[in-house]
């Protein structure tokens, strides 16, 4: 019965992933302090109600954990400079968490990560211990959506996740009309003459003659 149980709060937590979660009342995010593994100190509520934020639990065991670190550098070097703050968060045990700073430096990863040594800040955020599971906070310091699970082919949908929350909080201005619109079918009124050395280059400019 207590497998059962567990199974059954495993599977609610990835369906509240699926659909995501807005945060209204409840949906505030506690800060924390850590060190991270370079040694720097990371205080998340100096990012709370200012950045978006993403906050990532991961072990160095979790082999999806390591397909979704990558994608989370690659998101850190481009919307960094746009408001973007990405943790992760290692919950490696005893048995494993001398490896996490090695891993770290072996693979070149400069974003925060932080070494969760007490489970304080995932029985907090994560009490199932999922991994990978991710949290976006949005400027307000509320939760925007939880991500369970990762595979590089919804790596899209992640930062796609990313960039509406920056987009809507930073109201961007509008992008220039694509450049599709100049290759449309030129009509008979409107012969684009830039594009291909049509005859209409080589006519006089008497057309408007009858």
């Amino acid at each position: 019965m207590k497998a059962i149980a567990i199974t059954l709060s495993f599977l609610s937590a990835i369906s509240l992933a699926a659909c995501g979660t807005t945060g209204a009342s409840g949906g505030d995010i506690a800060g924390f302090s850590r060190s991270s593994v370079t040694g720097e100190r990371f205080d998340l509520t100096e990012h709370l109600g200012k950045d978006v934020v993403l906050i990532s639990f991961w072990t160095t065991y979790c082999e999806p954990c390591k397909t979704e670190m990558p994608f989370l550098q690659q998101y850190h070097d481009k919307y960094g400079p746009k408001g973007f703050q990405v943790v992760s968060v290692s919950m490696d045990g005893p048995d494993s968490v001398a490896e996490v700073r090695p891993y770290v430096r072996r693979m070149g990863y400069t974003y925060p990560i932080v070494v969760d040594e007490d489970g304080s800040i995932a029985q907090r955020l994560n009490p199932i211990g999922a991994a990978p599971f991710s949290i976006l906070v949005g400027r307000d310091g509320k939760v925007i959506r939880r991500f369970s699970g990762f595979k590089a082919g919804e790596a899209p949908l992640l930062e796609g996740a990313i960039v509406a929350a920056l987009n809507v909080s930073a109201a961007p201005a509008p992008t220039p009309a694509p450049a599709e619109d100049t290759s449309a079918v030129p009509s008979a009124d409107a012969p684009i003459v830039d594009e291909t050395p049509s005859v209409t280059d080589e006519t006089p400019q008497d057309d408007s003659a009858p």
